[in-house]
């Protein structure tokens, strides 16, 4: 399969059974893609009213977590296996980005509302949610702390805008302050 920009490609992300994904980019478009690991590889549509996907992690089951963008506004996706687009519920966000995706399917991702930049979480049982409404920790900033990353037991590494690291429990709502 050939994909449709003629710019540059690049993988992001490979999982432990070799099924990689990526972008091919051509700014300002860009073109998410699965790539098998038979060599067969499967672009990944954006969801509906966005022009262009970007690909960015994949878990253990081939799950792919990405972004649907236009020059204005993203919204953060998860593709199926297959490379079926679906379109994270968001909670009043005009951008969403994707941070991270865990073996179990849960996503990690950020949400901008009014200027203001928010970590949230999303799973099949619960939906999105703000990571703050379950414990995540400000530090007493005027500005939401970051969530960079998650591991598969379900721990977030953040900071907050003063510097202070961090890791958020998200099974307990507790944190642990690393400085």
């Amino acid at each position: 399969v050939t994909l449709d920009l003629a710019g540059s490609t690049g993988l992001a992300d490979v999982n432990d059974e070799e099924v990689a994904c990526g972008s091919a980019v051509d700014s300002p478009a860009s073109q998410g893609f699965l790539r098998k690991r038979s060599g067969v590889v499967l672009p990944l549509a954006p969801i509906a009213g966005y022009p262009w996907s970007t690909a960015a992690r994949i878990n253990h089951d081939g799950f792919v977590l990405g972004t649907s963008s236009s020059s204005t506004s993203s919204a953060a996706t998860l593709w199926s296996p297959a490379g079926t687009a679906m379109a994270l519920p968001d909670l009043g966000w005009s951008q969403s980005l994707p941070i991270a995706l865990s073996d179990s399917g849960v996503v990690l991702g950020k949400g901008e509302i009014a200027g203001t930049w928010s970590p949230w979480i999303w799973d099949a049982v619960n939906g999105t949610r703000w990571l703050a409404s379950l414990g995540f920790p400000s530090g007493g900033d005027p500005i939401a702390p970051e969530a960079n990353d998650m591991d598969s037991s379900g721990r977030v590494a953040g900071n907050t805008w003063r510097g202070q690291s961090f890791v958020f429990d998200l099974a307990s709502g507790t944190s642990t302050s690393l400085g």
